[in-house]
């Protein structure tokens, strides 16, 4: 009885630590680490593999920089550190840290938000050697930057320091992208090779994927080869309807839903002007632009209509912002698969284009310019 009364103990304890075994394999992922330029929050947003719409995690409060955080995840993503807005004024580039979140494994990172060193589970000891590449450009960038900086304060030496920083960078990203291509030869099977995929440049991606295994083509990474190969795909489009979106040409028609997800179809509005408005809620310079848009509709009223085309944002987001901001006119968001900014061939946020009453293209400003508010003066202002 005694010998049972063991074995079954035993059992119970051999069950219990398979039990605690797969409790553990919940899909978990812990960053910890030290950030020495982290005065006391480190932003974490999350961004799915391959595209680049974040998703705003937490305002973590550190300890002098140290931290901890851990989220359960059914795939892997790319989590995005970054010091708040507000410690990042004055730099020609938003500061970020990019890493690979991995469910069921750990990592731990320190040094600087643009220079730090990775270490962990599993994955990241395949990942190192890439950070490493990455840190090293970025040192690159960051070291032009200053010397561009620097320079620029003089007006005569701004148009040469402009050319230099320019030459630094592309060099660095040369040197980057060698180092990248060689990694993927010595290791064709590592996901982390896939990973890269997301990474390289449109003209150099077939002969990239060329590198690949099959295993790792079709593995966890899969998402950021597809991502690659589809913004390959709209860059063609794009390229395509650079061709044919200029001042004087015909606009395309589109047809995208409401706020009610009713359909609306720019060619409803011939015979009117039309400003065609293609932003998001993440870009702060179309948020910096409404009050002024808003001011000029109302000045303007009846003489011409605008059309807000929401690009990169999840339904919600866009409604919110709409909301928050008040936008009285036309709202419509932009869907994958009509992909209205890429037959727009729209390069920057926000992209504001005037469509004359016959339906030709009268004017494309990219950027808040305040020369689009002097066209409008000068269009209606008569």
């Amino acid at each position: 009885m005694r010998n049972k009364k063991t074995l079954s103990i035993a059992a119970v304890a051999l069950l219990v630590g398979a039990a605690a075994s797969c409790a553990q394999k919940t899909g978990e992922f812990t960053i910890k680490g030290h950030l020495t330029d982290v005065k006391d929050t480190v932003v974490i947003a999350s961004v799915e593999l391959g595209e680049q719409s974040m998703t705003k995690l937490a305002d973590l409060v550190t300890d002098g920089g140290k931290f901890e955080y851990s989220i359960n995840l059914d795939k892997p993503k790319t989590l995005i550190l970054y010091r708040p807005f507000t410690q990042q004024q004055g730099q020609m580039m938003m500061q970020t840290l990019s890493i690979p979140a991995i469910p069921d494994e750990n990592v731990e990172v320190s040094g600087t938000v643009m220079q730090a060193t990775v270490k962990g589970t599993g994955f990241y000891q395949d990942y190192a050697p890439i950070n490493d590449i990455i840190m090293s450009f970025n040192k690159a960038m960051l070291n032009a930057t200053e010397s561009y900086s620097a320079a620029a304060k003089d007006s005569l030496k701004r148009e040469k320091a402009g050319e230099a920083y320019q030459k630094t960078i592309e060099e660095a990203g040369k040197k980057m992208m060698d180092q990248i291509f060689d990694y993927a030869r010595k290791n064709p099977d590592k996901e982390t090779t896939a990973l890269l995929a997301s990474s390289i440049q449109t003209e150099y991606l077939d002969d990239y994927l060329k590198l690949l295994s099959p295993k790792a083509k079709e593995g966890r990474m899969k998402p950021a080869i597809d991502a690659a190969l589809n913004r390959m795909e709209a860059e063609k489009k794009q390229k395509e309807a650079e061709k044919s979106v200029a001042e004087g040409k015909m606009a395309p028609d589109f047809t995208l839903n409401d706020l009610n997800g009713k359909p609306f179809t720019l060619s409803s509005l011939r015979g009117k002007y039309v400003i065609l408005d293609f932003w998001g809620s993440w870009c702060g310079w179309c948020i910096k632009g409404m009050p002024d848009m808003k001011k000029y509709y109302e000045k303007y009223r009846g003489k011409f209509e605008i059309v807000g085309i929401d690009c990169n944002d999840s339904e919600q987001k866009w409604k919110k912002a709409v909301a928050d901001n008040e936008l009285p006119w036309i709202n419509v968001k932009n869907e994958t698969k009509d992909a209205t900014p890429q037959r727009y061939a729209v390069k920057g946020y926000p992209t504001k284009i005037v469509v004359a009453p016959d339906g030709t293209i009268a004017k494309i400003v990219v950027g808040e310019d305040p020369a689009f508010y002097t066209y409008l003066d000068e269009l209606f202002g008569k």
